[in-house]
């Protein structure tokens, strides 16, 4: 089996429908990446993947949290789907059938709790705590109560 992995951003609101019975979340993912050409400018270039996300009733919360501009981490198995467009010419759409989808991106971004945040991985251990430093204390001098007057 074929996995991609893909971090991006959502070209727009993810879409619910309904597909033989079954939810699917759709929605488009755009990578994009920054270089400099041969002649010393810099270009970028945005690769768009369309994703499908197929679930449940129980676990299609997640469509809700789905935004354009969102940040999001999918892993999948990739295909390429050939079509005939409104001019009669074929075309190619290269797409992503997701297994695991994980939230990303700031604060108000990411749901605060719930199943949501990970998708395919419910049984993930959570990240440990990260302990936190102790409250700092003033500076004390080690040499403070001793004479100045060394015998050595």
């Amino acid at each position: 089996m074929l996995k991609l992995t893909m971090i991006g951003r959502l070209g727009a609101d993810a879409e619910v429908r309904d597909a033989a019975g079954r939810k699917v979340i759709s929605f488009n993912l755009a990578h994009s990446e920054q270089y400099t050409d041969r002649s010393g400018v810099k270009q970028e270039r945005t690769t768009w993947v369309r994703c499908s996300l197929w679930r449940d009733e129980n676990r299609i919360g997640v469509a809700q949290y789905l935004r354009k501009g969102g940040q999001v981490y999918v892993e999948g198995s990739p295909s390429v789907r050939t079509y005939e467009n409104k001019e009669g010419q074929t075309v190619a759409s290269f797409e992503l059938t997701v297994q695991n989808l994980e939230l990303l991106g700031g604060k108000d971004e990411r749901p605060s709790s719930g199943p949501e945040t990970a998708y395919g991985a419910y049984d993930k251990p959570k990240a440990p705590a990260t302990p936190t430093a102790p409250a700092a204390t003033p500076y004390e001098d080690p040499n403070e109560g001793f004479a100045d007057d060394l015998p050595f």
